[in-house]
């Protein structure tokens, strides 16, 4: 497997990324991952920023399982879990994940985000933005940008899950957002 992006481009990345949310927002935030590995970026950010800037960032995990139609040979469905312990309203909401690719998941996510009340606003982020969108969701925030045919698969791994950070090129590894 071929690496896309290191450990130390990761870091660099989700730095990058909470630096430009914090700088072009002036109402309260809160982030909400997306899965797990979404929720671990979530918390990264929210790490950065109050390192940075002595801002504490309120964090949540949203799971959209039920929100996303699901292949007729899946039997069964996993899931997850769903923790927003706190008030979205009047709030800007920045929903993260760790790709995108059609645009499916997110989706779900704002769906499911409904439920939660109603925020001020919502902006959407990604680590990894497959340039491959077929649903009309504009992403804010962006990390690096990678079109589908120059790397058609990604493996996207994080050391609080998978014991590494690393994204690589690979096979049948890919997860729809």
């Amino acid at each position: 497997m071929t690496d896309i992006f290191n450990e130390e481009q990761i870091q660099s990345s989700v730095k990058s990324l909470a630096l430009q949310i914090y700088n072009s927002n002036f109402n309260q935030l809160v982030f909400i991952g997306l899965g797990d590995n979404g929720s671990i970026l979530a918390k990264r950010m929210a790490n950065v920023l109050l390192k940075e800037f002595n801002v504490t960032i309120l964090v949540g995990t949203l799971d959209v399982t039920l929100y996303k139609s699901h292949d007729s040979k899946e039997h069964f469905i996993t899931i997850g879990e769903t923790s927003i312990n706190f008030s979205l309203q009047g709030k800007t909401v920045v929903l993260i994940s760790d790709q995108v690719n059609s645009g499916k998941t997110m989706i779900a996510g704002l769906n499911a985000l409904s439920d939660y009340g109603e925020p001020l606003e919502i902006k959407c982020c990604s680590l990894i933005y497959r340039d491959c969108m077929t649903r009309p969701i504009y992403f804010h925030y962006k990390g690096k940008v990678i079109a589908k045919e120059d790397v058609p698969s990604l493996k996207i791994s994080f050391y609080e899950k998978d014991g590494e950070d690393s994204i690589k090129e690979g096979l049948n590894y890919e997860t729809h957002v």
